[in-house]
Formats: structure tokens, C-alpha cells, sequence
């Protein structure tokens, strides 16, 4: 296959597999072991069978990897992969996080292993628990692969069958990510009819909080508001190296319970009354003029989109990051119709209102008024088209209502 962008990558069936060496399904060891897994602010116990320890040396090839399977699946191997599945419901974990869980798990029970028997045995779980996943090898090295639908950017991706299959070994090793290699495919399929994994946050996973009270302030033109926010260090911390998706997944992105219940109850008496231009206005006050402005780069030094939560906590953000958070208020507080503009660098918002301000956007028999969430600083006027930006193309990335 042929290379192509977003981290496509080719992958090569192999023509012969060489069996390395002859292993044995030595007597397996009675007994039941307990690990303590820190995930997270959660500190997590899982019982296994001595059983799940294969004496097994694991090699880059089909045969190699089908045996190792069927002898796992001969051992006590569905207590632990029950109680796996039975974390990823108890915290609300999307097929990633699962993942993450899944690899600290067996990264502590098969510590004394080498990587590519860690990486078999995460593919033998994960499978398991109905994931499609792939493994490929390149250099004598497996590589762990599952089907997404989600975009996943700035790592391998390989494409079978019109499916796309994201390198989840390169996302927890990134100097891995070799773009222009060509990986071989281990031709045995474990879970054919596996799901994808998902990497959006429908909802936020329900782990242990750890607040922090934030204080902001924003004038909206006729008095300075102070909020107290309290925010998750919990989710923060998740959100910290989690792999880069697209930016529609951080705009659709809820906050968490902390700080809405925190946030909300005072937004909503600051608002009652007002006209839904005058709510608007105020919420454009609060994310033009409570943060500091830094793109990613000077902030994190790396793109770096945020979810609405972490605008709370960073004392910068930039103008997709101000978007996701007033996209999510204007939705909660007023439930106005809105568009997600998307030009080339910049994204802001258009809104529904009864009477349009300034140039209006057009969009499906619609007019919007422009609400840009970044600018102009200091201002709670609507209408206003992000400077040098009158003009540009742009598309309507995402509508609400």
C-alpha cells in the first residue's frame, strides 16, 4: 500500500514465517497473585491467576504469536478480563483509556517479561474484552494496532481492508513513530468482529477527584464578576499526554461534574434576566477576558487542543481552546442554534440571534451572528469578525441545533 498523510503508513504481508524456536507449555503454577495498579488518583486491585504467567518466549512471526494465544486462552485468564471490564463500566472509560488501564495492568503483572510479550499479552486482553486489534513486527520488535473511527493524528496508521488501525505501542513509546517504515502484519485475526476504540469523551471517566479552586474574573461591561471554580487535578492529569484527536472531539467534550456543579449555579444567576444578546455578551466577556492568550506552542511547546475543563486550570489558552469552553456554555445556558467556523489557523462561532449584528454568516437558510470567543480583548461586542479574517475562506466544521 502507499503511503499517505494523517500517519498512514503502509503494511506489508509477509511471504514465509520461520519458526525461531520450539516452546514448551511447561506445568502451570497454581495460585492467586494481587496487584495494586495506580491509575490515575485511583489506586486499583486486581487478583490473577499464577496461570496467566506463560513460561514463553514470544517471537515476531504468526506462528509464534497464534500459539501464544490459544495457550493464554487454556489458562484462568477470564477473572482478570473480567475484572477489567468490569473497571472500564465502574469509571466510565472510553476504549483508550481501557487501553491505558490495560497496559499499566499487565506492564506490573508481567514486569520480569520483555516488551514483546507485555505487547502480546495486551493484545490477548484487549481482544478479550472485543476490541479489533492487530499486531505487525518490524526489526525482530511487535507493534499493537487497533481499529479505530475516531481521527488520531501525529501517530502510525495502517489501513486493512478499509479499515484504519492506530499504533497504540507507538502512542505509549513515541520515539517509535518512524512514519516511513514498512510493518509487517501478523496474519492471524483473534477478534474479527471486535469493535473500535474509541478515543471522544461522550462523557468525562468518573475517577476520584482531586480539586482546586480556581478564581476568575471577567468584566462584562457594567460590573467585575469573580467565579470560584473547583477543578478536577484528576482530569487534568488524564488530560496531560492524552493522544492528539480532532478538534471537533475537545469542542464536544462535557465538563466534568466538578466544575460544572461549581461553575454553572453562578453563571446562571449572573445571566438571570438578561436578554439572550445580553447572555451571550457576558459569556463572550468570560472567555475573552479571564485567560491570558498563548498559543500551544509557547504554552506547551507541542500542539495542544484543550478540553473546557483545562482552560479552567492553565492560566493561557488560545482560540480553539476558548471556542470548546463558550461553545459548551452557550449549548448549556441558552441553547441557542450555533456554527462552528473553522478557518485555516483560527476557529470561532457564530450564534443564532433574534437580531443580527454586524455581517451575518449564512449557513443552511440560516443567519449567525459572529461571536468570536478570543476577541477583540477587553470587549463584550458581538458581531466583530476576528481581525484580518473579513475575508478569508473558511467551512462550517460543526453545527449545533
Amino acid at each position: 500500500m502507499s503511503k499517505y498523510q494523517k500517519g498512514i503508513i503502509k503494511v506489508v504481508l509477509p511471504f514465509a514465517f520461520i519458526l525461531i524456536a520450539i516452546f514448551s507449555t511447561a506445568s502451570l503454577r497454581a495460585g492467586v497473585n494481587t496487584v495494586a495498579i495506580g491509575f490515575y488518583s485511583e489506586n486499583i486491585h486486581f487478583e490473577y491467576d499464577e496461570s496467566l504467567i506463560i513460561p514463553y518466549q514470544v517471537q515476531a512471526n504468526t506462528p509464534s504469536l497464534k500459539f501464544f494465544y490459544e495457550t493464554v486462552r487454556k489458562s484462568a485468564y477470564q477473572s482478570l478480563v473480567n475484572q477489567l471490564i468490569e473497571k472500564r463500566t465502574k469509571y466510565e472509560l472510553n476504549g483508550y483509556l481501557y487501553f491505558e488501564l490495560v497496559h499499566r495492568t499487565v506492564n506490573k503483572i508481567y514486569k520480569n517479561q520483555d516488551l514483546n510479550y507485555q505487547t502480546a499479552m495486551i493484545w490477548f486482553i484487549l481482544s478479550e474484552s472485543g476490541y479489533d486489534v492487530r499486531l505487525t513486527y518490524l526489526s525482530h520488535t511487535i507493534y499493537l494496532y487497533a481499529y479505530i473511527t475516531d481521527n488520531i493524528y501525529n501517530v502510525p496508521i495502517i489501513n486493512i481492508n478499509n479499515r484504519e488501525y492506530v499504533n497504540l505501542t507507538a502512542l505509549k513509546i513515541p520515539a517509535i513513530a518512524n512514519l516511513n517504515s514498512s510493518f509487517y502484519l501478523i496474519d492471524y485475526i483473534a477478534n474479527l468482529n471486535g469493535s473500535p476504540m474509541s478515543f471522544s469523551f461522550k462523557k468525562l471517566p468518573r475517577l476520584r477527584s482531586q480539586l482546586h479552586t480556581r478564581k476568575i474574573q471577567f468584566f462584562d461591561g457594567e460590573k467585575l464578576n469573580t467565579l470560584n471554580i473547583k477543578v478536577d487535578k484528576t482530569i487534568i492529569d488524564l488530560m496531560r499526554d492524552y493522544p492528539l484527536v480532532d478538534e471537533l472531539y475537545y469542542l464536544e467534550t462535557p465538563l466534568s461534574r466538578s466544575v460544572y456543579d461549581s461553575l454553572i449555579p453562578q453563571l446562571k444567576k449572573i445571566l438571570a434576566g438578561k436578554t439572550e444578546l445580553q447572555a451571550v455578551q457576558i459569556l463572550l466577556s468570560l472567555t475573552r477576558t479571564s485567560f491570558d492568550y498563548k498559543t500551544d506552542n509557547e504554552n506547551f511547546g507541542r500542539n495542544k487542543p484543550m478540553i473546557p475543563d483545562e482552560v479552567f486550570y492553565y492560566s493561557h489558552s488560545d482560540c480553539e481552546d476558548r471556542t470548546a469552553l463558550f461553545y459548551f456554555l452557550v449549548k448549556d445556558l441558552l441553547n441557542l442554534p450555533m456554527i462552528v467556523v473553522d478557518y485555516p489557523d483560527h476557529l470561532t462561532i457564530g450564534v443564532q440571534l433574534p437580531e443580527n449584528v454586524g455581517r451575518p454568516l449564512r449557513y443552511k437558510g440560516r443567519k449567525y451572528t459572529i461571536c468570536d470567543p478570543t476577541g477583540p480583548n477587553n470587549s463584550n461586542q458581538v458581531g466583530i469578525y476576528p481581525k484580518g479574517y473579513e475575508k478569508v475562506p473558511y467551512k462550517i466544521a460543526l453545527a449545533y441545533r
